[in-house]
């Protein structure tokens, strides 16, 4: 169940470069938003970085998950690994989201402040001197007085080698679907209301991510000096290429998307979506990603984590 996949990368593939600065140069003269660029050979002479995916089949056991996630980190660590990524929601895997927060999983969440999780990647990262992409941990955010606006936020951390947390981001985009011709259901993307009675479980298909989860706002983008500047995206977010463009522009060198696909959507555009947003970016994606069954859990991921360069190879 467990994978481990080492790349070596260089942070701007170097036959591309001149085809990217082109490009730039053009765009800059069709358009009114001029980006800066500061580094200004064409040729790439600063050292190559490894990079570890952790292919992980998370269960619903939090104790379980971080001591397995943990030993693949110092394995990959022990192979040179500068940079090690886990996928989405590396601190549990639950039931498919259909519906809001019980009183007894609110209780049971962890601020970002308090969670254990959190701790230990951080600690680890120091001891280890690695960077460290923790895919997304379920955080507990309040934004309302009322039972139906207790939410998490579906958190991706990027720790440095000092165990310092340098960025996170929350998934914006949310996972509100129907597959394997489930029965439509207009309450998919809409939050209940604190006075609404509960709605009856959704059929095997529907998952609506939006019901427990909190989207997020903004782009991240955290620039390092040994690894170069690294977009922050999850699983769903893969979709929406305006996200990755944006993030492009802003100076992304390294684009990390972390998932948790199900195997449905994962056969048919897991591959061909990530090649697209290498190819039409010009930059890396890490995507660490879940797979197979999750123990005490209905879920299935398609797995497939992949390494691609700017060519999408």
């Amino acid at each position: 169940n467990k994978q481990l996949t080492h790349s070596v990368c260089r942070r701007v593939y170097p036959t591309l470069s001149s085809l990217r600065y082109t490009t730039a140069a053009m765009m800059m003269q069709s358009s009114s938003q001029v980006r800066t660029y500061t580094s200004g050979p064409t040729t790439d002479l600063r050292p190559k970085f490894k990079v570890a995916l952790l292919q992980l089949s998370t269960t619903n056991n939090l104790s379980t998950n971080l001591s397995r996630t943990l030993s693949y980190i110092h394995e990959a660590a022990s192979g040179g690994s500068h940079l090690i990524c886990t996928p989405e929601n590396t601190g549990k895997m639950g039931a498919p989201p259909t519906a809001g927060l019980t009183e007894e999983e609110w209780g049971k969440a962890w601020t970002e402040e308090e969670h254990e999780h959190l701790k230990e990647y951080r600690k680890v990262a120091g001891e280890l001197g690695v960077y460290l992409s923790i895919g997304s941990l379920a955080v507990k955010v309040n934004i309302g007085p009322h039972e139906g606006q207790r939410k998490l936020a579906n958190r991706s951390f990027l720790i440095n080698p000092k165990g310092d947390i340098i960025a996170k981001y929350d998934k914006i985009h949310m996972f509100d679907i129907q597959l394997n011709g489930a029965p439509p259901s207009n309450t998919l993307t809409t939050p209940p209301s604190p006075s609404a009675p509960s709605t009856p479980t959704p059929p095997a298909g529907v998952y609506r991510e939006s019901s427990r989860i909190a989207p997020g706002t903004d782009s991240v983008l955290a620039h390092t000096f040994s690894i170069g500047s690294i977009g922050l995206t999850i699983c769903y977010d893969l979709r929406f290429p305006h996200l990755y463009r944006s993030l492009c522009k802003k100076g992304a060198e390294v684009l990390l998307i972390p998932a948790a696909f199900t195997v449905p959507t994962g056969k048919a555009h897991w591959e061909v979506l990530l090649r697209a947003r290498a190819i039409e970016n010009g930059c890396w994606v890490l995507a660490a990603a879940q797979t197979g069954e999750h123990e005490g859990s209905e879920r299935k991921t398609w797995g497939h984590s992949m390494v691609i360069n700017p060519w999408g190879e």
